[in-house]
């Protein structure tokens, strides 16, 4: 199953008004694999794309607390979409894996109050 798959950073990448080229884009991609890998950066929600409800209230129940979140769609087993506490560490690899990959770019990136959201368009 396709699902979309968020991560928290608490550090904002503060991105707003800066040419996205290919250069800048890696480097971006590289601040968060880094987080990834750290741990400082964690797996915050999962959703399938068949879920609609979940996805109308996604937004309201984020607290406002400064923090980048990053969205990454990855393939999924419908077990691993609703158990998603349980697979943290397998969906952290797969999206390491889709973020080191040279086909990645920032597809969508809005900022809500003191909150920075970066989605990325994946090649799988």
């Amino acid at each position: 199953m396709v699902a979309m798959c968020q991560f928290k950073m608490p550090e904002k990448l503060k991105i707003a008004g800066k040419s996205l080229d290919d250069e800048t884009t890696r480097g971006i991609i590289d601040k968060i694999v880094d987080s990834l890998k750290s741990g400082k950066a964690e797996l915050y929600r999962v959703e399938s794309f068949c879920d609609i409800e979940s996805q109308s209230d996604a937004y309201s129940e984020v607290k406002k607390e400064p923090a980048t979140f990053i969205e990454i769609i990855l393939i999924l087993d419908e077990h691993q979409i609703q158990d998603y506490k349980i697979y943290d560490a397998l969906i952290t690899d797969k999206a390491l894996q889709c973020l080191q990959d040279d086909e990645n770019y920032i597809s969508r990136y809005w900022i809500n109050g003191n909150q920075e959201h970066i989605g990325f368009e994946t090649e799988f």
